[in-house]
């Protein structure tokens, strides 16, 4: 990957500023607070973007440090080489403009642009590996024992994340207080209540699931409904063959009739009334009744007296010796008396008849409730047909009866059939309470283990951070243990070549060992880093930058920054330093300083660079 060009519209006190570089050393020079580390910042922005912090933070962060002095357009465009391809990134970082564009400029044609394509076009170039690989800066401040813990993090942390903001030894200590933290999160009493319930649940579920056949109610319900409609229809035919039982019984006892005999006994009396009124109105045809019976009467009474007086007339003569007069006076009283005796016996006879009549009248009274005018053939037909009726009501009392008895032991099984449909009916709804409130007590639990979901799943997730915490403390410290065999093990020997190299040999070797405790070899000798200078330091500093370098882009030549990395050298190690740099390393080197030496040196050893002077 090469960088062929920039374009600043405005960065900070940067503005409308445009650069072409070239293979090999790029010198970008200026004095201090002429721009240099706000150009250094502005590759940084352009190749990974810059994010606003929010709340305190944002006032602090890089995004407000580098907006335009001047104003202007917050925005830039670098060019880069790759794959014999030229390639622009342009970004505005201006809110709710279009951020980033990716643009084949070999090709004319824009490139989605997406975290792939870009990671694609920089080698897979994050954020962190630029930071601490191909953007060096100095190491620091410090001397002695200090630096030397440093550069020892800084190789520490390359080897197990490669990336040096990460202290190992910090992140474990971090993700033990981020796992007590989460263990203290940990809801116990959920989970144990969680345990009862499924214990719970799965049983009731298994004692609901095992339950047999519920009974159908509602079948149960409708024959229970039918036999009491049928216990209720049948009731009402008893109560109305009993009230018809009742009413012809009590007929009969206001007739005053206990059986048929009484019956027959009446129709007999009415048939021999019936039998002597016919027979004295065949014999007599003007009955004495009314006027009759009265002159009848008065001729009876005018017989009596006249046979008296003949009596006494007769009594009279023979006294007197006139037997004639006493003659005719006794036939006459004679006759008188036999005139008396017929009167007297149709008189007899006419009250048999007037009786019998009465008699037929009175039975009709008690029948029909009226008292007639006569008796005649009709009326006596009507007092039979009656009568006979009563015959037929003592048939119809024993046929009602007999239907009674059929209708209350009908009545007695539908009772029987009814008190049985109503237990089982009973207990069928008691069976069906019980299962529905097994189902509403599972359902509580259920409800109940609802309610504990968001905590379970609070549990569970904290499960899986304890283990991701697990996973990966156990990770960085496999990785502290294998990495050495592999990365450490190449790390130390490119980085032992590279500062031999740097050194000309003055330090033969480098060994890391399992602590990562790096030790210098010098003419034999194991010297220990914290015991060499600062610019030594430097050294070793470069040397496991380059090693990292090459063990992340082995067939890709990267682009090196140095951010006044080399303030601390002397004169001899920049020298050799300038010339192992542009004899070894085959990629572009951009070096920000504000001294004038490098380039002094690089003139004296005839390298050729491109200088970029800052104002």
């Amino acid at each position: 990957m090469k960088i062929k060009r920039l374009a600043v519209h405005h960065f900070g006190k940067l503005k409308e500023l445009t650069l072409n570089f070239q293979d090999g050393i790029n010198l970008i020079t200026g004095e201090n607070e002429s721009g240099k580390s706000t150009l250094h910042s502005f590759f940084n922005a352009m190749f990974f973007g810059m994010e606003r912090s929010r709340g305190r933070g944002a006032s602090n962060d890089d995004y407000t440090r580098f907006l335009p002095w001047e104003g202007g357009s917050y925005a830039g465009v670098i060019e880069l080489e790759k794959d014999k391809k030229l390639y622009s990134i342009s970004r505005n970082f201006q809110k709710d403009a279009r951020a980033l564009i990716i643009t084949n400029e070999t090709e004319s044609k824009d490139v989605p642009p997406t975290t792939e394509n870009l990671r694609g076009l920089l080698c897979d170039l994050s954020p962190a590996i630029y930071r601490n690989t191909v953007s060096i800066g100095q190491l620091s401040t410090g001397t002695g024992h200090e630096l030397a813990d440093e550069l020892r993090n800084h190789i520490i942390n390359l080897k197990t994340s490669g990336n040096v903001t990460i202290n190992p030894a910090h992140a474990q200590s971090k993700l033990g207080l981020q796992k007590k933290r989460l263990e203290s999160a940990f809801s116990k009493s959920a989970k144990m209540e969680a345990e009862e319930l499924t214990l719970r649940i799965a049983s009731m579920e298994k004692d609901l699931d095992g339950s047999p056949a519920l009974p159908r109610v509602s079948k149960l319900e409708y024959q229970k409904q039918a036999l009491e409609n049928k216990t209720q229809n049948l009731e009402r035919q008893a109560n109305n063959l009993s009230d018809e039982i009742a009413e012809s019984e009590a007929t009969l006892r206001n007739r005053m009739i206990a059986s048929k005999d009484d019956v027959a006994e009446r129709l007999e009396d009415l048939r021999a009334y019936n039998e002597e009124a016919t027979e004295y109105l065949e014999d007599h045809s003007f009955p004495m009744r009314g006027g009759i019976r009265i002159l009848f009467a008065l001729l009876t009474l005018l017989s009596v007296c006249g046979l008296l007086i003949a009596g006494w007339f007769a009594y009279s003569f023979f006294t007197r010796n006139n037997v004639l007069w006493a003659g005719i006076m006794g036939g006459a009283a004679l006759l008188l008396l036999i005139m008396t005796v017929v009167l007297v016996v149709l008189q007899v006879k006419g009250a048999d008849f007037r009786f019998v009549c009465r008699r037929m009248s009175e039975l009709y009274e008690d029948e029909f409730g009226e008292y007639p005018d006569g008796i005649g053939p009709d009326e006596v037909r009507a007092l039979e047909d009656r009568l006979s009726r009563y015959n037929t009501l003592f048939d119809v009392i024993e046929n009602d009866k007999a239907q009674l008895l059929s209708t209350r032991q009908q009545l007695a099984a539908a009772r029987d059939d009814y008190a049985n449909v109503s237990r089982s009916y009973d207990e069928a709804r008691q069976i069906t309470w019980q299962y529905e409130q097994k189902e509403v007590a599972l359902r509580m639990l259920h409800e109940r283990m609802d309610g504990l979901a968001d905590q379970l799943e609070k549990n569970a997730q904290i499960t899986k951070e304890i283990e991701a915490i697990n996973l990966a403390s156990g990770t960085i410290q496999k990785i502290s243990d294998e990495m050495f065999e592999s990365f450490g093990l190449f790390l130390e020997e490119t980085s032992s070549d590279l500062i031999r190299s740097i050194t000309d040999g003055a330090y033969t070797g480098m060994m890391i060992d399992e602590d990562f405790n790096i030790t210098l070899e010098h003419h034999g000798l194991q010297v220990p880093i914290n015991r060499v200078s600062s610019g030594t330091l430097d050294q070793v500093y470069l040397a496991v930058r380059l090693a990292c370098v090459e063990f992340l882009w082995p067939d890709e030549s990267m682009p090196l920054l140095f951010d006044d990395t080399f303030a601390l050298y002397d004169r001899p190690r920049l020298q050799k330093t300038l010339q192992w740099l542009s004899e070894n390393y085959a990629g572009q080197i951009f070096i920000f300083t504000c001294h004038t030496r490098e380039a002094e040196l690089l003139d004296e050893l005839h390298i050729p660079y491109n200088n970029i002077a800052l104002s």
